[in-house]
């Protein structure tokens, strides 16, 4: 399945998260598994709560961190493509675009 970047992304609802230190820890209740984001990736946790878009927040990486908007958004894509792959993300009106 390919991300829609226009597509806005929600957290699972039902995960349990806590930010330590410079980390974010996801607990997935359906499978009891733990997740550990990195840094980068704990930055934009909290930013998937179904009111922007992927590109929406590659825009706002490329202009936080100084970077080009084509290597925010392969970043951000990758990043959110493989949350959705684990099930922790998923698209904010629940409908995968086709």
């Amino acid at each position: 399945m390919e991300l829609d970047p226009s597509a806005a992304l929600r957290r699972r609802p039902d995960l349990v998260w806590v930010e330590v230190d410079d980390a974010v820890v996801v607990w997935d209740p359906e499978r009891p598994a733990a997740h550990l984001l990195s840094t980068s990736g704990s930055l934009l946790w909290p930013l998937f709560d179904g009111s922007a878009t992927a590109a929406d927040l590659a825009a706002d990486v490329a202009e936080v961190f100084h970077i080009e908007p084509a290597l925010a958004t392969e970043q951000v894509m990758e990043f959110a493509g493989s949350l959705i792959a684990e099930g922790l993300l998923e698209y904010a009106d629940s409908e995968v675009p086709a």
